[in-house]
């Protein structure tokens, strides 16, 4: 899910849709449709969208047209942001895919680099100070200020880590879970990030909870919201309001999604 500033709301589905919408009152009004696989995706300035399908390209999406944006190959793209200096930052792996349930590891090679509007690379964000690798898949991508939040995952139930780190590479803190959230006695199962100018917010599918935690990495709060009707969530976006909207799915055994917005007080 993705904010204009505009009224217009871009929402993905993985399967191969992607639609702009207007919400008005309860009601989700339909702009344009396209068939594309999205697994992530990032606003740019002049409106454009930047796509990452778990494929070698990213593309570009304008005002209903998708091309090829930048190739990537032999590697894929993961995660994909656009920071307030309109760089854009993509996790790229080395298959096996996340959607591959036979796959006996995530990935072998991994990292996150920043390019500019012309898909020049700037940086490259691969190894620590100790020459090991940083990432073990890039789920997701955000920034706050001059750090860079990833969603790492490190197996294949999705579990994983909160990393912050400078844009030289120099990880500032890690976040596991807060240890709290035991409603299926699942561990940490980061999905997405949404960030404000003081806090941030990751959605724990498998614990249906969100984790709010401080521009330093501390926790503020682990909240379960089973209880509210929200399982799974999975998407996060603030809008220019201050509300944050989800994405989140039904269960296993309703297969659908849906889509609410909470604001945090």
């Amino acid at each position: 899910m993705q904010h204009c500033d505009s009224d217009t709301t871009f929402i993905a589905f993985f399967r191969g849709k992607l639609e702009a919408v207007k919400f008005e009152d309860d009601n989700i009004i339909i702009q344009k449709e396209v068939e594309v696989k999205v697994f992530d995706m990032a606003i740019q300035q002049n409106g454009d969208l930047i796509i990452s399908s778990l494929e070698n390209d990213l593309k570009l999406y304008n005002n209903g047209d998708v091309k090829s944006f930048k190739s990537f190959s032999p590697l894929k793209t993961a995660g994909v942001h656009i920071n307030k200096h309109n760089q854009i930052l993509v996790g790229l792996f080395e298959s096996p895919t996340p959607d591959n349930p036979s796959a006996k590891r995530v990935s072998k090679h991994t990292k996150v680099v920043v390019m500019n509007q012309k898909s020049d690379i700037q940086h490259t964000l691969e190894f620590d100070t100790d020459n090991q690798r940083l990432f073990t898949l890039p789920f997701r991508i955000k920034t706050l200020n001059d750090k860079i939040l990833v969603v790492d995952l490190i197996n294949q139930n999705f579990n994983g880590t909160v990393l912050a780190l400078d844009y030289g590479g120099q990880l500032q803190w890690t976040y596991k879970g807060c240890g709290s959230v035991d409603i299926n006695d699942t561990e940490f199962t980061p999905h997405d990030i949404a960030v404000s100018s003081d806090m941030i917010v990751v959605s724990d599918f498998s614990n249906h909870a969100l984790h709010i935690l401080s521009p330093t990495g501390e926790i503020i709060l682990c909240k379960d919201i089973f209880h509210l009707g929200i399982i799974h969530p999975f998407s996060l976006d603030f809008d220019k309001n201050g509300v944050m909207w989800m994405g989140c799915g039904m269960g296993t055994n309703k297969p659908q999604t849906s889509i609410c917005a909470l604001k945090l007080v």
